[in-house]
């Protein structure tokens, strides 16, 4: 158990906490990891995450802001299928000299 643990784990008794088992095992990174797609990943992104960022905008303007960010993630599913996030690696990438 390397000192992340061991520190995580002075947290909880110093602060007086009985966490839930979900929590502790989240907090001590045992929690089994969720598996999301990347399709599905980009759908929170755009529902979620940049939700602020489509504030204001006309339906034509987050349909462009969408299709051009889906391009790219239908471009990564066409060549390598709509995989777990969590399988992505370096093995990956696109080597951007390579693109003319």
């Amino acid at each position: 158990m390397g000192i992340f643990y061991l520190l995580q784990l002075m947290w909880f008794e110093t602060a007086n906490v009985v966490p839930e088992i979900v929590d502790a095992e989240a907090v001590l990174g045992i929690a089994p990891k969720p598996s999301i797609t990347i399709t599905q990943a980009f759908d929170i992104y755009c529902e979620k995450i940049e939700l602020a960022e489509m504030l204001g905008k006309s339906e034509s303007q987050k349909r462009d802001w969408r299709k051009i960010k889906y391009r790219s993630v239908l471009n990564f599913v066409d060549l390598h299928g709509d995989m777990s996030m969590d399988k992505i690696t370096r093995k990956y990438h696109i080597d951007p000299s390579h693109i003319t």
